[in-house]
């Protein structure tokens, strides 16, 4: 979940995923299909909600795009892997740091636990 300048200055919230829906609990299933429940989801209607769409094979493009947005960085996430909540580093889950965000400086430790 990341918030972000809209168009016009207004706010948006970008969604990767849905972890509940309607009480109900989503994290044991795939994230391509907690993915696919948010997607139809925000389809229905009209949202300040961003949907991200989910990068099969080579992100170097999107990881391009991260850099030149001064993006923190993208985290890659195999499809088939449900969400779960770990104090190490996930093997399913890995992040992929901007080395040049700007707002890195000071917030090192922030990077170092990723």
């Amino acid at each position: 979940m990341l918030l972000c300048a809209g168009l016009y200055g207004n706010a948006c919230f970008i969604a990767y995923h849905l972890r509940y829906l309607n009480g109900k609990d989503l994290r044991t299933l795939p994230l391509i299909d907690r993915k696919a429940a948010l997607k139809k989801l925000l389809r229905r209607k009209r949202s300040r909600i961003l949907y991200l769409d989910h990068v099969e094979g080579d992100g170097r493009l999107l990881f391009a795009q991260i850099v030149k947005m001064d993006l923190e960085g993208i985290v890659c996430k195999r499809k088939d892997s449900a969400y779960k909540v770990t104090e190490k580093p996930s093997r399913y889950w890995i992040k992929v740091k901007n080395s040049r965000y700007s707002q890195l400086e000071g917030r090192e430790e922030l990077f170092e636990r990723a």
